[in-house]
């Protein structure tokens, strides 16, 4: 197993899983003119905690480290590590330049912050990806500024090509909760949102 093919293998291997799991290419810009929310794209099924954690890995490793000595670090199986690390990236407090996984400016922030802070850069952030503009939007115009359950998965379903709505339901509540944004009653399976997040889907929360 230490002999150059073998390595030479591995390497190759480990090249076509990081480009086909954490291109470096970006996703293509909107289309000028283009009807808003017409493609959204869904959220790994990952927990807050597990970001906030791996995020705290990477910070002990002085901010940078490699996606499989980070896999060697964690828990859970490679994939979803590799799903964690989505979800920083998607919040922007993670980039995946080639096989690497950095801690940005912000991520940096996030961790020194107190947990209302945190709470606050997480529901900035969250009001940068379109789906949680989106939620947001149609709860706003909702009566109560409240919607069923039901109603969300149908919009959910309508846009996304999720194979489980229901856990994409339940990872947007989860994550919505702990950035303040929506409220979530299991009795009435009602999602809410909340007083303070009540504001224009363009004009996200300031941190200034």
């Amino acid at each position: 197993y230490q002999s150059p093919p073998f390595l030479k293998m591995v390497h190759d291997i480990h090249e076509i899983i990081v480009s086909e799991h954490m291109p470096d290419t970006p996703p293509p810009a909107p289309v000028r003119g283009a009807a808003p929310f017409t493609t959204l794209e869904p959220i790994p099924a990952v927990e807050v905690g597990q970001i906030l954690g791996l995020l705290e890995i990477v910070q002990d490793q002085r901010g940078k480290v490699n996606v499989f000595e980070l896999d060697r670090l964690t828990e859970g199986d490679f994939g979803h590590t590799l799903s964690v690390v989505m979800g920083g990236e998607m919040l922007d407090f993670l980039e995946t330049p080639k096989d690497l996984v950095v801690l940005t400016d912000l991520g940096r922030k996030l961790l020194a912050a107190d947990m209302n802070g945190r709470k606050l850069i997480f529901r900035q952030q969250l009001l940068q990806l379109d789906l949680f503009r989106f939620l947001q939007e149609i709860l706003l115009r909702s009566p109560h500024k409240q919607l069923p359950k039901e109603v969300i998965e149908e919009e959910l379903v309508m846009r996304l090509l999720v194979k489980d709505v229901d856990l994409l339901f339940r990872h947007l509540v989860a994550w919505g909760r702990f950035g303040e944004l929506f409220d979530y009653h299991y009795s009435t399976e009602m999602l809410g949102l909340l007083e303070s997040a009540a504001t224009p889907a363009s004009a996200p929360p300031s941190l200034q």
